[in-house]
């Protein structure tokens, strides 16, 4: 039976109740009514931030190092290198800073959430062919139900051929996460073993159009253009691989955050933008913004530079000439569209010359008139297209 001094002890109207916890948190029950003292350390972690509280306990003597594990396998999200601890005074705290407090010790932390699972957004790449797609999942997700939450998404994937993962040490290879992995803050992740094919909206090809006409119509992207076609006048100078080279430089700098917005910014980014388009290209607004982006680039043509061709200038008979400065009497080759028109070739000529336009003539071939029969040049139509001929006299 209970000792004479502990029942004496126990009445309301003497000392205290021994079966009750001491005061403090370092009492711990040991069974039977009995407490003693805890080795536990007690933590309270409030987030920097948000004010978002973690109350935890861990054995007494353990590491910071230890308890940021325990942070992560408590509220699932991590990694233990996003976590960054400090003492209410603002003191930071290494990893091999051990928790000996016997009273709870009050810590600030900064680098991951500590409340509910919230929903986030996570882009899917695919390793090889760069196309993405973008799935809603909670932030505290493992690799196993992102995979769930593909199939719902997308049920003619089969399970079993997912596989999600990152870029390895080398960034040639794959490295698969395993499906216990959680989803840790990540915002995009590599899958293989599926075809992505996106296709857009009228609404969505309309949003990313309009934010490329704006992209473009950036001052300082139309001065560097400018600069560029004054280094490289077209037709010709399209075709210098310095001109390619600066121009794609150019376009790309423009393009990154709506093609990183839309998820196009994959290896083969543009590529697969442009396939997106197909349900949608014929659409009347998609066609106006198509021409607005043309006229920012001033060089493009459905939104993409027209092929270039060489054609053989000939020299008309010399009595024909009308010109009041003479063409060189040579064989020359000149750059032009391949879908010019008979005109926009005699602009052409006449900016490689230096004469005026209207003093070009393209001769379709010599008519005789007159008693005599003297021959006279046909013209050619300055609105028509040069199709296939790729010589002119």
């Amino acid at each position: 039976g209970l000792s004479f001094l502990k029942r004496f002890l126990g009445k309301g109207s003497f000392g205290w109740d021994l079966s009750a916890k001491p005061p403090g948190d370092q009492w711990e029950h040991r069974g039977n009514g009995m407490y003693g003292r805890s080795n536990k350390a007690h933590i309270h972690i409030t987030h920097a931030i948000t004010g978002e509280e973690l109350k935890m306990q861990i054995e007494r003597g353990s590491t910071l190092g230890m308890l940021k594990k325990m942070v992560v396998k408590q509220v699932l999200r991590g990694p233990e290198s996003r976590i960054e601890l400090a003492t209410r005074e603002g003191a930071e705290l290494a990893d091999n800073y051990r928790l000996n407090s016997s009273v709870t010790e009050a810590l600030v932390l900064v680098g991951i959430a500590l409340g509910p699972p919230r929903e986030v957004e996570l882009c899917l790449c695919h390793a090889h062919t760069g196309a993405r797609v973008r799935i809603s999942v909670m932030d505290t997700f493992t690799i196993s139900e992102i995979r769930e939450a593909l199939l719902q998404k997308f049920p003619a994937w089969q399970s079993e051929s997912i596989r999600l993962g990152i870029r390895a040490s080398n960034q040639e290879k794959f490295q698969v996460l395993e499906d216990s992995e959680l989803l840790n803050g990540r915002e995009q992740m590599l899958v293989l073993g599926v075809d992505i094919v996106v296709k857009l909206s009228t609404e969505e090809a309309v949003e990313l159009q309009s934010e490329l006409v704006e992209a473009y119509g950036a001052q300082w992207f139309q001065e560097y253009l400018g600069a560029l076609l004054e280094d490289f006048p077209p037709p010709a100078g399209l075709v210098e691989r310095e001109f390619k080279d600066r121009f794609a430089a150019l376009m790309r700098r423009a393009q990154h955050a709506t093609l990183v917005k839309h998820g196009f910014d994959g290896p083969h980014g543009v590529y697969n933008m442009m396939n997106a388009f197909s349900e949608v290209g014929s659409e009347p607004e998609v066609l106006r913004l198509a021409q607005e982006i043309d006229a920012k680039l001033r060089i493009t043509v459905g939104c993409a530079i027209p092929a270039v061709t060489d054609i053989i200038l000939e020299p008309a008979l010399a009595s024909t000439s009308s010109a009041k400065q003479p063409i060189e009497p040579l064989t020359v080759n000149v750059k032009v569209f391949e879908k010019s028109s008979f005109g926009d070739v005699r602009q052409v000529i006449a900016r490689r010359f230096g004469v005026e336009p209207s003093i070009v003539r393209l001769v379709a071939g010599f008519q005789a008139s007159g008693d005599n029969g003297e021959l006279h040049p046909v013209e050619q139509e300055y609105d028509e297209r040069i199709g296939r001929l790729r010589r002119f006299k």
